[in-house]
């Protein structure tokens, strides 16, 4: 009997992408022609969300995290360090978070014959389809964890969020946590050039070096080794890092500094 490998996958992402490509094969005639490749199957999480209300950082809880008139210790947060802290992690927020989530894993594998979680894939800190949604990072940093005693691979997209754009080097050092695959795209050449990267553990990546077909990995694409697009995104990489280049860059932390700061003490 075949095992059906499906991804753990935060929904609104998915779904926003999705009724886009349902859309574009609609026919003038009103006719839905989406084609069932598109249909995903897998487990799809309906992650916390963030938001700010008069300068004050405030959770949003879906409707299956909610126990009745439960008080949270650990929000709101009045600075965007105290969300990402790691200090939270023995929250009960967090013991919340994890059950949740264990919980839907539980039933998922429990609900069809044959299944098995191939892998985790989310954007980390940004969801950036179909609108800006920030997550949690709680919620991200112990679903990696629960993922990874279930040795469960860990995908990151960072396409959008990686490469400085919300201030660091990579989303993963923000949620304190390492994933075993990250994709990183346009970013690196400010999408002018094409260019993308994935990059992975040492484990994920001997399991496909090989000389024989049958063990390599085969793929290749259009863009394979752009070198105008290499040589961009390594100066990018070089300049970013380099506070001779990059006067917003804090060296100390290497962070971004935020603008806002950076004006006021000009």
């Amino acid at each position: 009997m075949l095992d059906v490998v499906e991804t753990i996958v935060e929904e609104k992402s998915y779904v926003d992408n999705k009724d886009a490509r349902d859309k574009k094969l609609e026919n003038p005639a009103g006719d839905n022609l989406a084609d069932n490749r598109y249909k995903g199957r897998g487990l799809f999480l309906d992650p916390p969300s963030v938001f700010i209300s008069h300068s004050v950082w405030k959770l949003y809880l879906p409707e299956k995290m909610r126990f009745g008139n439960q008080k949270l210790e650990d929000t709101p947060f009045s600075l965007r360090d105290e969300l990402f802290s790691e200090i939270r992690d023995g929250s009960t927020l967090a013991a919340i978070y994890s059950s949740y989530i264990s919980q839907e894993i539980l039933l998922h594998s429990g609900s069809e014959k044959s299944t098995r979680i191939g892998a985790l894939i989310i954007e980390p800190v940004i969801q950036a389809a179909g609108g800006m949604q920030m997550v949690d990072p709680l919620f991200q940093r112990i679903l990696v964890r629960e993922c990874r005693s279930r040795k469960i691979p860990v995908i990151f997209d960072e396409v959008f969020t990686g490469f400085w754009r919300l201030g660091a080097e990579s989303a993963a050092e923000l949620l304190c946590c390492q994933p075993d695959i990250s994709c990183f795209a346009k970013l690196m050449t400010g999408g002018i050039i094409p260019l993308a990267a994935t990059l992975a553990t040492d484990a994920v990546f001997d399991a496909f070096v090989g000389d024989s077909k049958l063990k390599a990995l085969l793929h290749g694409h259009s863009y394979s080794a752009h070198a105008m697009g290499c040589a961009a995104a390594s100066k990018s990489i070089q300049w970013f890092k380099d506070p001779q280049t990059n006067q917003n860059l804090d060296s100390e932390r290497m962070l971004l500094r935020e603008v806002g700061l950076y004006f006021f003490s000009v």
